[in-house]
């Protein structure tokens, strides 16, 4: 029996010392969390990215206790999330908020409002990761302590990754027994401003805090492809997740001095920093570029894509660039084009093989037999071409024969066209003459029979170049005069015996005009036929060398 109470009594004291140890922790203080760590932007992080970057500053922790002296006598150790810092040069207290009127009853003896420690006397020290007082003698008066953390500076160590953590506490003064001690205040590193709009290829990726990836894919001139995405992005290449919503996007780099200008997808969905809009883009310059996206409400622009290739399209065109004109790859021809003169031979300047674009398809060499179209009448060209990496490198002599404006059109059977710039053809002529109807196409003289007075007869004019041979393509209108020849005298003084209406060569009389019923009341023994050109002012005036 006396063994049994024996060991019932060491039971119970062993009960009693226990629960001696346990309610000091049970009844531990509490912690109030930091605050103003939510959000540290990446652009104040180390290393010295930023030389005149600020510190985040926070409000608290602070630590109420529950029973007198539930911080024991050591040290109180706050120790910084991994990817955070403290500011060493800040000026960091330990503040007694409340406690007893009696200051030898309070922490470290300290009147209410007065530091607990501090760093300005070297009771608190404050390295890259810690923070750290003691306590030399704890609360035991009636009122409790309650302590604040005040001027604690932090910044991220490194723009990427983004950290996130608590501060924790330590020390020897037991307060990691404290209830909540596993946060004293959580610091959230998030991206910085936005500086960059990058711009991902086809061929490419994303990846935050390295930025684009991967191999550019090279595109096709005409051919629609899509970008890839948009992302907004800090100095470090964190996305920036405010950006969002619809923006109005803008694109520079790839020529636009082209026939038709490229096109981009500038109504642009951003979600969390990231594009979500299908991002459709064609590009018209055979060339090496780059492609930049700029949001000038953000005033963000770039930086450049990676490079990438534009390659030719497929054989679409042959282009005809005449006299006047100059060919630029992608812009096709420019410049006015000469007119030409009927019977006049001259070279078309060149006849480029393109894609739909003007790109040179560089590859379209050798012997080529093409074939003309357009102009009327009789013209004639040069047929057998050789052509040098898409551009023709023979001389193109070509003559046309008929005054009018038109196009030329060049297939080789395969591709065709497109027409030409307009082209305006004058007449050739130099001289007239008259002779009877009878006379032989082609003729350039004959004679004109002696006609009876009162009595209808026709004869024919005729347009005649310098050779002279018939001006073929000439068209116009002429004054048409019988004069008295007889007497002394020139085509230009004879007097005039009858002005006839004037007469109006078109392109299907091929420089050879007929005058039809025409009558003189009178006889006349030398008469001859006076043509002039153009009827007022003439410059030619000729006449029928037969009378």
């Amino acid at each position: 029996m006396k063994q049994r109470n024996f060991i019932r009594y060491w039971a119970a004291l062993a009960a009693f010392f226990a629960l001696l140890l346990i309610i000091p922790y049970a009844l531990a203080g509490t912690v109030t969390a930091a605050t103003g760590g939510a959000a540290i932007s990446a652009d104040t992080a180390l290393p010295a990215v930023c030389p005149t970057c600020t510190w985040t500053s926070l409000t608290g922790p602070s630590y109420q206790e529950t029973i007198n002296g539930d911080l024991g006598n050591g040290t109180v150790i706050l120790t910084a999330p991994a990817g955070f810092q403290f500011n060493t040069t800040a000026v960091v207290s330990v503040v007694l908020v409340t406690g007893d009127a009696n200051a030898v009853k309070n922490m470290n003896n300290i009147v209410v409002g007065g530091n607990v420690a501090t760093t300005t006397n070297g009771t608190l020290t404050v390295t890259a990761t810690t923070i750290t007082f003691t306590i030399t003698s704890k609360s035991q008066g009636s009122v409790l302590n309650r302590i604040q953390w005040q001027g604690i500076q932090v910044r991220p160590t490194a723009g990427f990754p983004l950290a996130s953590g608590n501060i924790v506490p330590s020390g020897t003064s037991l307060i990691a027994t404290a209830a909540n001690t596993t946060n004293f205040g959580t610091l959230t590193e998030v991206a910085g401003a936005m500086t960059k709009l990058l711009t991902v290829m086809p061929g490419q990726g994303f990846t935050a805090g390295t930025g684009v990836t991967g191999t550019a894919t090279a595109q096709t001139a005409g051919t629609a492809f899509n970008i890839t995405q948009l992302v907004a992005a800090d100095q470090f290449n964190n996305v920036v997740t405010t950006y969002t919503g619809a923006k109005t996007i803008s694109y520079s780099g790839p020529a636009t001095a082209c026939a038709t200008a490229p096109s981009y997808t500038t109504a642009v969905n951003f979600s969390n920093g990231i594009s979500t809009t299908t991002l459709a883009t064609t590009l018209r310059k055979v060339e090496t570029t780059t492609i930049t996206a700029s949001d000038a409400s953000a005033a963000v622009s770039g930086p450049a894509s990676s490079s990438f290739a534009v390659n030719v399209g497929a054989l679409s065109k042959l282009v005809v660039t005449l006299p006047g004109e100059t060919f630029s790859p992608c812009a096709g021809n420019t410049g006015t084009v000469t007119n030409q003169t009927t019977g006049v031979a001259f070279n078309i300047v060149s006849i480029t093989a393109t894609d739909a674009n003007f790109n040179i398809i560089t590859s379209y060499s050798g012997a080529k037999t093409l074939s003309y179209s357009g102009p009327s009448g009789s013209p004639s060209y040069t047929t057998a071409v050789n052509f040098t990496s898409g551009q023709a490198t023979t001389a193109l002599a070509t003559t046309l024969t008929v005054g009018e404006t038109t196009t030329i059109t060049v297939s080789d059977g395969v591709t065709t066209g497109p027409a030409s710039s307009s082209l305006t053809v004058t007449s050739s002529v130099s001289s007239f003459n008259a002779f009877e109807t009878t006379t032989a196409a082609g003729a350039t003289s004959g004679v004109l029979k002696t006609k009876i007075s009162g009595t209808a007869f026709g004869f024919a004019i005729v347009a005649l170049t310098s050779t002279p041979t018939v001006s073929s393509g000439f068209t116009g209108t002429v004054k048409v005069e019988f004069l008295d020849a007889s007497g002394a005298g020139t085509c230009t003084t004879w007097p005039v015996i009858q002005t006839l209406a004037n007469q109006s060569f078109d392109s299907t009389d091929n420089g050879r005009h007929t005058v039809t019923s025409t009558t003189e009341p009178n006889a006349w023994k030398n008469v001859t036929v006076r043509i002039s050109y153009p009827v007022a002012s003439p410059t030619i005036i000729s006449c029928s060398i037969d009378h």
